[in-house]
């Protein structure tokens, strides 16, 4: 996999006109998640750009990580649709990433040449297979704990809003109505136009995605 991401980050960096690190990052995106992918460049982090650290994190709100892949096939959606969909945002993710904060320092990873992947010291399969297990522990407690964290706070806040409402006389408060409302004009301009409730529903998935992960929309 590595070889197969080196190659597409080349060619993404010599037609976009992005750096290494940022073209790699955007290409693992395409297989790995957004908390995945960004370890194949940890050494380079802290020698990164605002711009390029800014690049790293749209890819990663922008493709699908391969583990919803069977989530969303579940839910009905396509997976020709889905694939499709993933690989062109790689490359659209680092279009709407230099508009929005485009780069105005020199980066210390200009080309792919400067990038070492790292490389496994284990001796044998067995040996891999329990070093990968115990590195993904770590991962996924971050991950788990922000979630519970996140999802307590979207939780307390629906509540606050809800109380707050049904003070005034309107009980239907909620915090996916109120994202809804500020995302409509976002959605309505995507092309979600023939209903103006699905216009919302789409405004209101886009705001709770914001906060929450995939997994846990409603």
């Amino acid at each position: 996999m590595q070889v197969v991401l080196k190659w597409m980050a080349w060619f993404m960096q010599i037609t976009l006109g992005t750096t290494a690190a940022e073209s790699l990052n955007s290409c693992a995106c395409i297989f790995l998640g957004q908390s995945e992918a960004p370890l194949l460049i940890k050494p380079y982090l802290m020698k990164m750009t605002a711009s390029e650290l800014h690049a790293v994190m749209t890819s990663g709100f922008a493709c699908i990580a391969g583990s919803l892949f069977a989530a969303y096939i579940s839910f009905g959606a396509c997976p020709g649709y889905l694939l499709s969909s993933t690989v062109m945002s790689a490359p659209g993710s680092l279009a709407c990433s230099k508009i929005l904060f485009p780069e105005t320092k020199r980066s210390k990873l200009q080309n792919i040449e400067d990038l070492e992947l790292p490389k496994g010291e284990e001796s044998n399969a067995l040996e891999c297979i329990s070093n990968g297990a115990v590195m993904a522990v770590e991962l996924v407690m971050a991950i788990v704990a922000n979630l519970i964290v996140f999802l307590a706070l979207l939780a307390f806040i629906d509540n606050v809003i809800g109380w707050t409402g049904s003070l005034i006389g309107y009980n239907d408060w909620s915090f996916e109505l109120i994202v809804g409302y500020v995302f409509y004009p976002l959605a309505f301009v995507m092309g979600v136009t023939e209903d103006s409730e699905q216009t919302k529903t789409v405004a209101q998935l886009m705001g709770t995605k914001t906060v929450l992960n995939g997994k846990y929309l409603p």
